[in-house]
């Protein structure tokens, strides 16, 4: 039989934009360079930035979350947008 998971359960990562977005002010201040909280959450959720890039939160909260972010592999910045290149066949 499974266990319910606790609140204060480490899990594997962020379930979707929402949960990050939770975790932030809301102020869309732009002081970490997106137009709004929910674009930056939405990149933390993907993987592209870390919650630790966010101005406004506690160490406290960073330390409860750092281990949910994404690891993101790096993306090869070939400079062709995506839809340019030739499909294989």
């Amino acid at each position: 039989m499974m266990q319910d998971k606790q609140a204060g359960d480490d899990m594997s990562e962020f379930a979707n934009a929402m949960e990050v977005f939770k975790l932030l002010d809301k102020s869309n201040c732009r002081k970490c360079n997106e137009q709004t909280c929910l674009a930056f959450a939405s990149k933390v959720f993907l993987g592209e930035r870390h919650l630790n890039e966010y101005p406004a939160l506690s160490h406290e909260i960073l330390d409860q979350y750092r281990d949910r972010q994404k690891k993101n592999r790096p993306v090869e910045n070939t400079g062709i947008p995506f839809w340019s290149k030739k499909r294989k066949r």
